[in-house]
């Protein structure tokens, strides 16, 4: 087949851009199409991209929006229907429907005068809600709600966006600046030569019935804070608003910025409520900037206004804020959503050392259990009082408040946690009654599962049953147990017919196991150490700052079959997780013991010996690995507010073999044939290892981002192995890496096996970057076009694949390149992912032969990947 998958849709593209491409064809005479906004600005301190939030009118959107050279997708699938005529459709379905829901109404009363009469009863039928529709009339509503109206010029829009920016100019301190609007009309092109050449039939410039609107500003001289006073009636106010004063958002010589005020204005309220003020709020600080110095300077007064109380004779009266205590904590710990406020009988327990602290369960229990009064309760009483960071008189504080909630969310053995703070009826009025209602999850819980599995690129069907246990030891444990088992179509690592490799398509991969996990909301030895003021890396963050930690015990057992070797697995894990903050994350295995028992095939098995292939033989040699891993997790992305740019940075770091190595060498122990130490008869890997992941996500506008993913990292194999273990080599290629390739298909460096037989290639050292442009197409179906590159390299070098060593002066000549386009599917609750990539740029080809159009066949090699979830 001469034309590649990728040209046929690039081809199926192109076919759709022409279709309708006349943008005015539903726009009315005499009306102009709006095509693009411009803001023009005099100051390079004005952030023009937040004053495009402030246009009333904006154009269709675009794909690949590049300024006007974007398409608009939208507004030509709207063209593709005749509205006036669509309409007429409708109204004829709406008559088609009136008249026979009038004779079913007519039906309807003579079969109700039969059942009134015969013993018989006959069916009265339905009248119709809705109109009928045929293919045609169905086919053009969809791509009407798809589609997007032409955005016409208003001039009532232009006006209120003028004055919009002109409030933005004001809010940021750039008081009576000019802003003015003019329109410009888009002109045809050709049409100076039409006119040359025919002066008659087109005797002046044409122009097009597309606007482009400008909007200009002329800042004028920014208002600076000369200075700033803090004021209030109320001394203690002022007190803590003094001695926060080196964390203040707002300082002397800063620009007049309403939103900084507006900051300002909440860290101060979140402050005072962090001191006990309890209902202290924004509303309650006000502004006052004095401007009458004449020299663009203002004097800015923040006043901390008093509470207002409602008196008996309807005055209102001044008074000083409330300082709240913390009275009593209630804890429900078998709250039910249908429950009337605490009406259920309940038995109160007051643990040890936790003065008016009450664990609240139920009295009317089925079964009831012997022992102490403890033993009555669904938790351990340690279990929720150390994860309550509230404590009897002491002052109201948000910050233990949020600490407390996120503390009990993260145990996973709660639907829901509702904390309320009531004030209590005390005299004093200064008093708060705490109640946390935590209605549980069921205690035990089984799951089959059947799913689509895209590991590495490679695609399979699976199969689970999970059976999970909460709250084993009344400490809200975690218990799973996982059976799991599969089929994958996954990449040989050999081709020995080598033929095209359509084999690779069939499931060819069986693998099954048991996997055991309980897991602990608590630290044990040696994770006890990692807090603040301990070690690194928690002694410079505060208590209330970690959540969610978890100790996790793991074992599991995997059977693999394939074509190429039979493989089973054994693993042993002892991990610790905590999030620092809100964007921290890390994860902790103290130790992770994996049992790698290798039996290749007879036909593998002779082939690497024919070809001298030392080094994967190795890697499929028995081994242990005892590691040590290192996981830090960084993620700005906040739900709660929009956000431009998200950043995340994956870090990790494991070590293996160290200790056992130390211990082995200084005992003066035996080595085998490839002088590795043994471990009950089995070679244990040595290794150091890295990988940084770090991806930027950009907002470029109203559904359409931009992703841009740097990862890089390295082996160094050690002496007691001399290889990496093959479960720890990095691959390039695939769905998530560089698509253009098929999954460990790429590399090492430019080694280009001669001989057509294929393997799996790997490597010691990975740099991968990928850049892809997301956008919507429909609710449901996005699009996107992507760029991928990178290679794996080998430390050490390799008789058997020439060019696969890393030189790090000429590293930047073996680096991959390709391209696509992909479409994804959105479910809601999975993505559907189909990406088409071909490879550009490809190291394999002799050097000056590696970009396309000096090679032969780039195009034709295109790779087509079906994934789950976006890549990155």
């Amino acid at each position: 087949m001469r034309f590649s998958t990728l040209s046929g849709l690039v081809l199926l593209l192109v076919l759709l851009a022409g279709a309708g491409c006349n943008t005015l064809r539903r726009v009315p005479e005499k009306k102009k199409l709006l095509v693009k906004n411009k803001i023009t600005v005099d100051n390079k301190n004005i952030n023009v991209s937040e004053m495009t939030g402030y246009l009333k009118q904006k154009p269709n959107r675009r794909i690949f929006d590049f300024g006007m050279r974007g398409y608009p997708l939208y507004l030509h699938i709207f063209n593709q229907v005749d509205s006036v005529r669509q309409q007429r459709r409708h109204d004829s379905g709406m008559v088609r429907m009136y008249r026979r829901n009038a004779k079913i109404t007519a039906k309807n009363i003579k079969i109700q005068a039969h059942n009134s009469t015969h013993k018989n009863k006959r069916k009265t039928k339905e009248l119709l809600t809705k109109p009928r529709r045929g293919l045609t009339e169905a086919t053009c509503d969809w791509l009407l709600k798809i589609g997007e109206r032409p955005v016409l010029l208003d001039s009532f829009l232009m006006e209120r966006t003028v004055r919009q920016l002109g409030l933005y100019l004001n809010n940021k301190g750039y008081f009576n600046s000019t802003v003015t609007d003019s329109v410009a009309l888009v002109p045809r092109k050709r049409s100076k030569v039409a006119h040359a050449l025919f002066p008659k039939k087109y005797p002046e410039l044409k122009y097009k019935r597309k606007a482009m609107v400008f909007y200009t500003i002329r800042a004028a001289t920014p208002y600076t804070i000369r200075s700033i006073r803090y004021k209030s009636a109320d001394t203690l106010l002022l007190y803590f608003a003094d001695t926060s004063s080196a964390e203040r958002l707002l300082k002397p010589g800063m620009i007049y910025d309403v939103d900084q005020m507006h900051a300002e204005a909440d860290r101060v309220a979140l402050l005072l409520r962090n001191s006990g003020y309890y209902a202290f709020t924004r509303d309650f600080v006000h502004y006052f900037a004095d401007t009458t110095l004449n020299s663009h300077q203002m004097n800015l007064t923040i006043e901390l206004r008093q509470n207002y109380q409602l008196m008996p004779d309807s005055s209102v009266k001044r008074t000083n804020h409330t300082r709240y205590y913390v009275r009593n904590i209630y804890v429900v710990t078998d709250y039910v959503q249908r429950e009337k406020g605490d009406e259920v009988a309940r038995r109160s327990f007051n643990p040890p050392g936790y003065d008016n602290l009450y664990l609240l369960f139920r009295d009317n229990r089925d079964s009831v259990k012997k022992g102490t009064e403890t033993d009555s309760l669904d938790f351990r009483p340690s279990t929720l009082t150390e994860r309550i960071s509230m404590q009897h008189r002491q002052l109201y504080s948000e910050s233990d408040y949020e600490h407390t909630y996120r503390e009990l969310t993260s145990l996973r053995n709660f639907k829901q946690v509702g904390i309320n703070m009531q004030i209590a009826p005390t005299r004093s009025r200064d008093s708060l009654d705490c109640y946390i209602r935590l209605l549980q999850s069921k205690r035990q819980s089984y799951q089959l599962q059947l799913e689509g599995t895209n590991t590495g690129g490679n695609l399979g069907i699976s199969g689970s049953y999970a059976y999970t246990n909460i709250n084993v030891f009344r400490g809200a444990e975690v218990f799973e147990l996982r059976l799991r088992g599969g089929t994958e179509a996954q990449q040989l690592v050999s081709n020995l017919t080598g033929g095209s490799g359509d084999d690779q398509l069939t499931f060819n991969t069986i693998e099954f196991g048991p996997e055991v996990s309980l897991t602990f909301p608590r630290a044990f030895f040696p994770f006890t150490v990692l807090r603040p003021r301990g070690f690194f890396p928690f002694n410079f963050v505060k208590e209330d700052k970690l959540s969610g930690r978890r100790t996790a015990l793991q074992a599991s057992f995997n059977y693999q079959r394939r074509v190429d070797y039979t493989r089973t697995i054994g693993n042993l894990a002892y991990s610790y997780y905590v999030k620092v903050g809100n964007n921290n994350r890390w994860n902790i295995n103290f130790t992770e013991i994996n049992v790698v028992d290798a039996v290749l095939s007879e036909n593998l098995f002779e082939q690497l010996v024919q070809n001298n292939d030392k080094l994967l033989l190795y890697r499929f040699t028995d081994h242990l690995t005892n590691d040590l891993r290192i996981v830090h997790t960084y993620n700005n992305q906040n739900q709660k507010r929009q956000q431009r740019n998200v950043f995340f940075v994956k870090t990790e770091a494991e070590m293996a073999g160290v200790i056992p190595y130390f211990i082995f060498s200084r005992s003066n122990a035996t080595v085998d044939n490839n002088g590795s130490y043994r471990i009950n008869n089995i070679p244990f890997a040595h290794y150091f290892r890295y990988l940084i992941d770090v991806r930027w996500y950009l907002k470029l506008g109203d559904h359409q981002q931009a992703v841009f993913r740097i990862a890089q990292g390295a082996g160094l194999p050690q002496k007691n192995f001399s290889v990496l273990p093959i479960e720890k080599s990095f691959f390039a290629g695939g769905a998530n890496g560089v698509r253009a390739w098929r999954s460990r298909t790429l590399g090492p460096g430019s080694y280009s096996d001669p001989s057509g037989v294929r393997y799996v290639q790997f490597g010691d050292i990975l740099f991968e970057y990928n850049a892809e442009l997301r956008f919507r197409i429909t609710k449901t179906l996005n699009g996107a076009i992507f760029g991928d590159g990178g290679n794996i390299w080998l430390i050490k070098e390799d008789a058997t694949r020439p060019g696969g060593t890393f030189d790090f002066k000429d590293a930047y000549n073996d680096v991959a390149f390709g391209a696509g386009i992909g479409l994804r599917f959105d479910l809601s609750f999975f993505i559907l992912r189909l990406d088409a990539a071909a490879p550009l740029r490809d190291p394999a080809f002799p050097a000056g032969h590696r970009w396309l159009g000096k090679n032969d066949g780039s195009l034709k090699r295109t790779n087509i990947n079906f994934g789950i979830g976006y890549p990155f």
